[in-house]
């Protein structure tokens, strides 16, 4: 194929197995990274609508199946893909659970394990021997019959037979496919072809059952049977009401698994056959050899169980899978069984050991008894062994010449039968008129029950579907169709609306785009629009909320706008707040707050001066530099400030006094002589000692208060009109 992907998310891989309808690939979902197996309808069948109604049945049917013993199916869909001749051609397709395992029917004709189970059981049986003897005898080489994969079309070598699981596994095997049809049954689904090809065992010996729903046209090609051009299943598995054209139920499939535990108790099937139409001869006539005829260490509630399942008339069947499972269990732990003792039927061929112990070369216990033990007397096969030696080879040749009128006989018999049945048909089908099917769809059922009664044509309902378009029960489809020409009596299948239909939303926080928008598609929902904002709590791209939000129940196909995560958060402007405020609003953002101190006594400590980055939209996890303001530290002690407030306060004193003294400059002649010792100390401490303590023990800490010529020209302020006089009254008296 030159498209390798399927829907843009399906790629093919290897060929897995091909079967009548499809073709199974290995296959992997890129959009969920897993394996998958990928079946698909066969080029040459894809123009049929039969086929691809029936390939839809089968996705409806497996799809709403969910047991751990069927095989899941996750997708179906068509695309389009080369067909016959290089055209394209729209190919329906299921995406299924990739199994690892093998087949029963891999399991069965494993040579190695055939080699060790005959090692170990160290068979030397005079069955084989017998075979041989027969088989090299020209005059019953027409009774033996080949049994090869399928059971027909190869030659039969013992030597080569497949070896039986041992019984508590094939017990343990069959009970895991009843288990899943018991499921299936429930939910209103009969498989139709249960057979070993059919039924895989995984590496932990899990059971699981594969293609529900179509079996009719999934049967290999080299064994099937075909009725008015429908597959009803293979040939050596087929009921007899299969075989006979019949409608199939639960109870159907109940004689396959019948058929199919047969098989893994003695390693070939109840009946085989040189043709298809040979082996279902017998499923509808002939009654099987109980299990132990061919495997000896199967007991005796087992064959019954066998042989009850194997029942011609579904009404003497097991009623269901549950009865068969428990019967089945039961013979297995050695406890009582539901199963009738069968009847002894006397046309059933001797088992191969009383054979051998009359004497006699017995007929091959694999090959087909089907008109010989009919027609023939017991007595007289038994008989043979015992003539004389002189007559033995013409009684053999007579034996033979019999037993070939007879099975030409039986072949005659059963060509007139099916002409008569062709002709029947065709009888009927002259009688018939053909009819157009009519167009039902956007009608009701009423309505279109109606339309198909006035046109002779039979109403079949397959399972409704969501649709945005047709109203709620209503036809949606219907097949064949519409304008198709059909017999009268033929069934019309439709499909009926269930409207929109509502779903509910996923749950889509933290996911990422890609991985949102797989599971809306997988809840049959599409991506509406994106808006990405900040927001510190979730990372970059992923999805913070929906609309509508998760759990809502919306209508089908409806859109979800989707609110991702930019991986950014918006930062505020912290300046004028407190560190510790800033602190806060930071961390809650999930930023990293990195202050730095600023002495300033302009604004209170711990007040956010500036930041870096600024306000808006920065990377979660940003450090953010915040500048903060701290208290300078206190100023030196000044001694020239000290000084300066001590004269200040002297000067008020000196400065009354001079006012006070000035008209009586007379007396302060007396009064010279103590002034020469300390003149200008002693008034000074005659004032402040009351006042300013302090200041006596600050000039000898400061010895220049010689400063008080400079307190002298505040005295001589206040006398601004009389520094003349002054100054020569003051300075008369040091000389």
């Amino acid at each position: 194929m030159e498209r390798k992907v399927l829907s843009e998310r399906y790629e093919i891989g290897d060929l897995l197995g091909r079967g009548g309808m499809a073709v199974v690939h290995a296959g992997h979902d890129i959009r969920l990274g897993r394996q998958v197996a990928i079946k698909m309808l066969r080029a040459d069948l894809a123009r049929d609508p039969s086929f691809h109604a029936r390939f839809r049945r089968e996705a409806q049917s497996a799809a709403g199946l969910n047991h751990p013993s069927i095989v899941a199916v996750y997708d179906t869909g068509e695309d389009v893909l080369p067909g016959i001749g290089g055209a394209d051609e729209r190919i329906p397709f299921i995406i299924m659970e990739h199994v690892e395992g093998r087949t029963l029917r891999e399991i069965l004709h494993d040579e190695e394990r055939n080699a060790q189970a005959r090692r170990a059981t160290g068979r030397t049986d005079q069955a084989r021997s017998d075979r041989r003897t027969v088989a090299n005898d020209p005059s019953a080489s027409t009774g033996l019959i080949a049994e090869a994969d399928m059971g027909v079309g190869q030659d039969h070598d013992p030597d080569r037979k497949p070896e039986p699981l041992p019984v508590d596994e094939a017990v343990t095997v069959t009970a895991g496919v009843l288990s899943a049809l018991e499921y299936s049954h429930r939910a209103g689904i009969v498989h139709r072809d249960i057979k070993p090809a059919n039924v895989m065992l995984t590496g932990s010996d899990e059971v699981k059952v594969m293609d529900f729903g179509i079996a009719r046209a999934m049967a290999d090609a080299s064994a099937t049977m075909t009725q008015t051009q429908a597959v009803i299943g293979t040939a050596q598995y087929l009921s007899p009401e299969q075989a006979r054209g019949e409608p199939v139920d639960a109870r159907s499939d109940l004689y396959s698994t019948g058929c199919l535990l047969f098989e893994l108790l003695t390693g070939r099937p109840p009946f085989i056959g040189d043709s298809p139409v040979s082996v279902a001869y017998q499923h509808v006539r002939e009654i099987p050899q109980p299990p132990s005829t061919f495997n000896p260490h199967v007991g005796a509630d087992l064959d019954r169980v066998v042989l009850h399942a194997l029942a011609k008339d579904r009404e003497d069947r097991y009623p269901d899978a549950r009865a068969f499972r428990t019967d089945l269990l039961a013979a297995l732990e050695g406890r009582p069984v539901r199963a009738p003792v069968p009847v002894a039927d006397t046309t059933v061929a001797m088992p191969v050991a009383a054979a051998a112990a009359a004497g006699v070369a017995p007929v091959p216990v694999d090959a087909t008894q089907v008109l010989a033990a009919r027609t023939a007397d017991p007595v007289q096969t038994v008989t043979i062994g015992h003539l004389e030696e002189d007559d033995e080879p013409r009684q053999s040749r007579a034996a033979g010449y019999v037993l070939l009128a007879l099975a030409v006989l039986a072949v005659f018999g059963f060509a007139a039968w099916l002409v008569t049945q062709v002709l029947a048909d065709e009888e009927g089908s002259a009688q018939a008129t053909t009819v157009s099917v009519p167009d039902l769809t956007g009608t009701t059922v009423t309505e279109a029950k109606s339309l198909l009664d006035q046109a002779d044509l039979g109403y079949e309902e397959d399972p409704a579907q969501n649709s945005a378009t047709v109203p709620a029960d209503s036809i949606l489809s219907q097949s064949p169709p519409v304008g198709t020409p059909v017999d009268r009596g033929s069934v019309v299948t439709v499909v009926l609306s269930l409207g929109v239909g509502e779903v509910e939303v996923p749950d889509l926080t933290g996911l990422t785009q890609a991985e949102a928008r797989a599971r809306l598609t997988e809840a049959g929902l599409t991506v509406g629009d994106l808006t990405s904002v900040d927001d510190p709590e979730v990372e970059k791209d992923r999805v913070i909320s929906s609309a509508p939000p998760a759990r809502t129940r919306v209508a089908r196909d409806a859109e979800v706008a989707l609110v991702v995560s930019t991986g950014l958060v918006t930062l505020p402007d912290l300046t004028g707040t407190s560190l510790p405020q800033a602190r806060v609003e930071l961390l809650a953002l999930g930023l990293s707050p990195a202050p730095e101190l600023e002495e300033t006594d302009a604004v209170p400590v711990d007040t956010v001066l500036s930041q870096e980055p600024g306000a808006g939209s920065v990377p979660q996890g940003s450090a953010v530099v915040l500048t903060v303001a701290a208290a300078p530290p206190p100023p030196p002690p000044s001694t020239t400030t000290t000084t300066t407030t001590t004269t200040t306060s002297k000067p008020p004193p000196t400065t009354t006094e001079p006012t006070g003294t000035t008209p009586p400059p007379t007396t302060p002649p007396p009064t010279t002589p103590p002034p020469t010792t300390p003149p200008p100390t002693t008034p000074p401490p005659t004032t402040e000692p009351p006042t300013t303590p302090p200041p006596t023990t600050e000039p000898p800490t400061t010895p220049p208060p010689t400063t008080e010529p400079t307190s002298e020209p505040p005295t001589t302020d206040p006398t601004t009109t009389e520094p003349p006089t002054t100054e020569p009254t003051i300075e008369p008296p040091p000389p």
